[in-house]
């Protein structure tokens, strides 16, 4: 198998922890760093990909752009669920007598 020579490798730099930031080498202050700029540019953008490519500009590593793909995710999985619940409960209401 062909070795990956490419500068987008996640690397484990810590194994035996479960915390994502500590397994990829970000400290909790870049970690909040990377939350507040993934926040801003998911708002700032019309698209998750137009955020991402935003956000690959301001990063400085690969695992660095993993967690703000794990981030953007999550944040665009908690708009969605909000959106769906405003929507159900809207339609719910459309039948209620005033």
């Amino acid at each position: 198998m062909e070795e990956n020579t490419s500068s987008l490798i996640v690397h484990v730099i810590d194994s035996e922890t479960d915390l994502m930031t500590v397994s990829l080498g970000i400290t909790e202050e870049r970690a909040k760093e990377l939350q507040k700029l993934t926040q801003i540019e998911y708002i700032k953008a019309d698209r998750l990909t137009q955020a991402m490519s935003e956000l690959s500009k301001l990063i400085k590593h690969a695992n660095e752009l993993f967690y703000c793909s794990v981030l953007i995710a999550d944040i665009h999985s908690q708009r969605e669920k909000e959106h769906m619940m405003r929507h159900i409960l809207s339609q719910m209401g459309k039948g209620s007598p005033d």
